[in-house]
């Protein structure tokens, strides 16, 4: 198996990626750090909503805490993982480190449509039942891609 990964990670990017980018501006994939960093600027918000439940457990009942809580969480996973994906290309740490998240059609700045955004949605799942293992892929492999990346068959990148 360590082969075909090498073999995989050797093969060249698709054409597509630089002739989409607007001209004079060059586009690499983006590598694990950056990535972090723009995970954990995504998870800010999360760190809020966990701050209200707290503060509004003193002020409302547990249960009704509970359920606002758990329908903020809902709503800022779809909004990140799903609806700005699919409409945009990238979320909101993404945004910030100028990242952008491609497919084989779409350019950087582009989305990547329903299907594509669900698709890495699930990738995204899968990747939390390996324990995170799917995530240090990004470390590893020579073009960048997480598990979740390989599965959509997409890839960040950054525009220089």
């Amino acid at each position: 198996m360590l082969s075909s990964l090498r073999d995989f990670d050797l093969a060249p990017l698709p054409p597509s990626l630089p002739r989409q980018a607007a001209v004079g501006e060059k586009v690499e994939p983006a590598g694990f750090w950056l990535r972090v960093a723009a995970s954990l600027l995504d998870s800010i918000p999360m760190a809020l909503i966990l701050a209200a439940y707290v503060v509004m457990l003193f002020f409302v009942l547990r249960q009704v805490a509970s359920v606002i809580t758990f329908l903020a969480m809902a709503a800022y996973y779809l909004l990140v993982f799903l609806i700005l994906p699919a409409l945009k290309g990238t979320t909101p740490g993404k945004r910030i480190l100028k990242l952008s998240i491609v497919s084989e059609t779409t350019a950087p700045g582009q989305g990547l449509g329903w299907g594509t955004a669900a698709l890495r949605l699930v990738g995204y799942l899968v990747c939390s039942l390996t324990f995170g293992l799917g995530y240090l892929l990004v470390a590893f492999s020579a073009r960048k891609q997480g598990l979740h990346d390989l599965i959509a068959k997409t890839n960040v990148v950054r525009k220089r």
